[in-house]
């Protein structure tokens, strides 16, 4: 999630797409202090990205991002879209999240 809001971020203030790393190598090592690491970069690159949004303008949400259709890079789409897809990325994952949460606990 993290990765894709820094893209998204990336790519509202105009710069050209990439792929971001959607999975990177897990490290256990850390414990809590690394989650709650993990937590707080998933929310400074929340704060990143509220900040290049409220810097647009209302034309600036038609403004495409790459000159190609891509699915798979999130390309050739207007800037309002992919910002809604992002939402919907969150949500999908944050729907995973609630339901691991809820077999752990019922687990003990």
């Amino acid at each position: 999630m993290t990765s894709w809001t820094r893209e998204v971020a990336s790519r509202v203030a105009g710069a050209d797409a990439r792929d971001p790393v959607d999975w990177p190598e897990p490290s256990f090592a850390g414990g809590a202090a690394a989650w709650e690491a993990a937590k707080r970069d998933l929310g400074a690159a929340h704060a990143e990205l509220e900040e290049k949004v409220a810097a647009l303008q209302p034309e600036d949400l038609l403004r495409w991002v790459g000159d190609q259709r891509d699915p798979a890079a999130g390309t050739g789409l207007p800037v309002g879209t992919v910002i809604r897809g992002l939402l919907q990325h969150h949500t999908y994952h944050q729907g995973q999240i609630a339901i691991l949460r809820r077999a752990a606990e019922s687990r003990g």
